[in-house]
């Protein structure tokens, strides 16, 4: 008792615990198995891939997406539409800019990224994106999955949410900037899902017996000019 963890040991553990707050924004936000059709999904993947870079010719980006996505009839006629094409000059190959008004789709969770294209697509969009402007919103699932979104009322999720905000506002060295990213988008689809969610939502038998989910998500930091500040401004009293 009393005994600093190994740092070793401190490490594996935030690793561990990033990795399980961006699985949680994966499962609220992934929709291309559960209600995204091709045409969206070779739409969402091509504004991702062409995110990572100032250009991309039509081989790196054929060879950034599934097979079954560049066959799609819709995989040309989406790319002219969310990309400016750069016609050849000299030994250099015709080239595609991903176009400004694409960027309103991008979305740092985005699943097929690693962490290191994560951290070049952002650098990128910082000079695209509005500050302070919102993620996109997720599409609604299919109907098999229609009460996904809902999952965001749980009173589970809103205490671990909380538990990583008290740990930023005290500057705790237990919680990491990508660990307080997710929890930021996680509060966010919070804020979706009881606005969407009717008042028993969290019950998940119809009831209208009260949880201990609150009933309101707090929608205000999210112009904050960091994750850190977005944290002790979600935490102050209101007044």
């Amino acid at each position: 008792l009393g005994s600093s963890p190994p740092l070793g040991e401190v490490a594996r553990v935030l690793s561990l615990a990033e990795d399980f707050l961006t699985m949680l924004v994966h499962v609220l936000c992934e929709r291309s198995l559960i209600g995204e059709s091709p045409k969206a999904t070779v739409r969402r993947q091509l504004i991702h891939r062409l995110a990572l870079s100032e250009f991309a010719t039509h081989s790196e980006l054929s060879s950034g997406l599934s097979r079954s996505l560049v066959d799609d009839p819709s995989f040309l006629p989406v790319l002219q539409s969310v990309a400016t094409y750069v016609e050849p000059h000299g030994m250099q190959q015709g080239r595609y800019a991903l176009r400004k008004e694409a960027w309103a789709d991008f979305d740092a969770f985005f699943i097929l990224y690693t962490p290191q294209e994560t951290q070049r697509a952002l650098e990128r969009a910082a000079r695209y994106i509005t500050h302070g402007a919102p993620p996109p919103t997720p599409l609604p699932p299919c109907a098999a999955f229609a009460t996904l979104p809902g999952s965001a009322c749980c009173g589970v999720l809103h205490a671990l949410i909380y538990s990583v905000l008290e740990g930023a506002s005290q500057f705790s060295k237990l919680v990491s900037e990508r660990m307080l990213s997710a929890t930021i988008r996680l509060l966010q689809l919070c804020a979706l899902a009881h606005k969407e969610c009717p008042d028993d939502a969290g019950n998940g038998d119809g009831s209208s017996e009260a949880t201990d989910a609150p009933r309101s998500v707090p929608l205000c930091g999210f112009v904050m000019p960091s994750t850190f500040s977005i944290a002790l401004n979600v935490l102050r009293p209101p007044v």
